[in-house]
């Protein structure tokens, strides 16, 4: 065999694999990095919900629970403020979505479906966990997941939601008496889940992989291009 064949085929095979090797690595770190990206977008969005949840604790329901007596107001509870926000963040970002799912909820949008309960009762059993983040189906699309536990910490929340004898007479009547209660001190009654989508944050990362293998290509091409080139100006008995 000519000893540029030998070359080409060596030299070849070691530029084949040192592409394939780093196409894989490449592609792994690509596509982690992306998943961290929609990690750090989720939780950015959950910072958001418990913001206005404690903006909503603290600056709105004080001025607006003396009003109970006459109206029983919705934007003073903390959970339906935080999912209002959210809601309107949608208006741009129809991918992102926000739940207060609860077990056992006052209003009925904020009720669970089988997979938030199944988190929620994640939770319920492991008391000391802060939080889960996974992933699900969401129609044709993958979708990232986080959670946090909805635990009663605030004792005046009881004042609504122990028993329907003493809740405010005004959240009866919007409300009704069937839901939203007997819950109790420390219980985890829910959570709250951001859930946004991977097929984004994965196409991006996947066009990043295909330009960079390109070009780990176009560098392996350039390697055994120019190897040939000076095995060529060595003479023509070295070729052979």
């Amino acid at each position: 065999m000519r000893l540029r064949s030998r070359f080409n085929l060596w030299l070849g095979a070691v530029l084949a694999l040192g592409v394939a090797a780093a196409g894989t690595v490449t592609y792994g770190l690509l596509h982690r990095d992306a998943r961290d990206q929609v990690v750090q977008t989720a939780s950015l969005l959950m910072a958001a919900a418990e913001a206005t949840r404690s903006y909503t604790t603290e600056f709105i329901k004080p001025h607006l629970d003396q009003r109970l007596d006459v109206e029983f107001l919705p934007q003073t509870v903390p959970a339906f403020a935080a999912t209002e926000t959210i809601i309107a963040l949608r208006k741009q970002f129809p991918e992102f979505t926000y739940k207060e799912a609860v077990l056992n909820p006052t209003n009925p949008r904020d009720r669970t479906s089988d997979w938030e309960a199944d988190i929620v009762n994640i939770f319920r059993a492991d008391t000391a966990r802060t939080q889960i983040v996974g992933e699900r189906s969401q129609g044709p699309m993958q979708a990232l997941y986080f959670a946090k536990p909805i635990k009663i910490s605030n004792p005046t929340c009881l004042t609504c939601h122990s028993t329907a004898a003493t809740a405010p007479a005004s959240m009866i009547k919007l409300y009704g008496e069937a839901n939203g209660f007997g819950w109790k001190q420390d219980e985890i009654i829910g959570a709250q889940i951001v859930t946004v989508p991977l097929s984004f944050a994965d196409k991006a990362a996947d066009r990043t992989f295909a330009i960079l293998l390109g070009a780990f290509v176009l560098l392996a091409l350039l390697a055994l291009g120019t190897g040939n080139l000076l095995l060529g100006k060595t003479g023509p008995s070295a070729a052979r």
